[in-house]
């Protein structure tokens, strides 16, 4: 670097760069684990803006250097973070899973799949086990997409009233109900 542009270079950081230093440092504190740390992150960005000719062509010298110590401490933060395999359990070191670990509502779900027709649980098991596309599925099937949509809304509804009727005990015919609501209870339609 010539003498006369290393002038310049010190005029352009007394004037536009060393005023706010009191800001870059009080963000970098903010966003480091000591002074020492926020130090090292304003140095490093100080010596980031002033490599080679860059800082000539930097339009809001103090808002440049905001964003980039941000950037550096959020760097640091992240280098220190564990991989995020260190929150995975092993698989293969866990016993394997008890049976009583599914819900009630699984067997009754179990139950009413089995009560649909093959076509809709061959669909709804290649849709939500195997995964599936519409596209997959109506090339399976000789279905087109819509159809296939249609289909899978269709077996959807099936197994929810399976599900429903399993759940819900059928309402029991009662004399008194029906002499209250006036046979609307047996679909008589009764007046209310």
């Amino acid at each position: 670097m010539a003498s006369s542009e290393a002038v310049v270079q010190g005029d352009w950081l007394r004037d536009h760069i060393l005023p706010h230093d009191a800001h870059y440092y009080a963000l970098a504190r903010r966003l480091s684990a000591s002074y020492e740390d926020a130090d090292a992150i304003c140095q490093t960005a100080l010596c980031r803006t002033t490599e080679g000719d860059q800082w000539r062509r930097i339009s809001d010298p103090p808002a440049y250097m905001m964003r980039l110590i941000f950037d550096l401490a959020v760097a640091g933060m992240e280098a220190r973070l564990p991989p995020a395999s260190a929150y995975v359990a092993d698989t293969d070191q866990l016993p394997d899973a008890p049976v009583e670990i599914l819900p009630p509502s699984a067997d009754v779900t179990l139950a009413a799949l089995s009560r649909l027709p093959t076509e809709a649980q061959q669909l709804l098991s290649a849709w939500r086990i195997e995964g599936l596309s519409c596209d997959a599925l109506g090339h399976r099937f000789g279905l087109s997409p819509d159809a296939v949509t249609k289909a899978i809304a269709r077996s959807l509804t099936a197994l929810r009233n399976a599900r429903y009727r399993a759940f819900c005990d059928p309402v029991q015919v009662c004399e008194w109900t029906d002499a209250f609501f006036g046979g609307v209870s047996q679909g008589q339609g009764g007046a209310r």
